[in-house]
């Protein structure tokens, strides 16, 4: 089976607006200190740093809900314990709202 798992639209604003980078461009305009200010991330991940790459281990997870997926991040472990994944939050716009995404972020530059 080939289902297509829809994204929330959140994420496709967030996207659009440039706070939830695509390229190494949109990496870079999050500066050294990221778009998230660390008070929030230490509400879900006390000992981490959240910063925003094309590739970070923040994931969707729709095992639970095809049409609403909860979010997940890698939990970086030192050897010999395993990283894990764990729940940062249910939906992508509780995990939004609890980062504060759309608050006081730069926007994308118009050309």
């Amino acid at each position: 089976m080939d289902a297509k798992l829809p994204l929330p639209k959140r994420l496709l604003t967030l996207l659009d607006a440039g706070l939830w980078p695509r390229t190494d461009e949109e990496v870079g305009r999050q500066g050294l200190l990221g778009f998230v200010p660390a008070e929030r991330v230490r509400l879900f991940a006390p000992h981490d740093n959240i910063h925003f790459y094309k590739d970070s281990p923040i994931l969707l997870d729709y095992r639970q809900d095809r049409s609403n997926p909860a979010v997940i991040r890698l939990h970086w472990r030192l050897p010999p314990e395993p990283n894990v994944w764990v729940r940062c939050a249910d939906t992508f716009d509780g995990f939004a709202d609890m980062l504060g995404l759309e608050q006081g972020a730069r926007p994308r530059a118009s050309c």
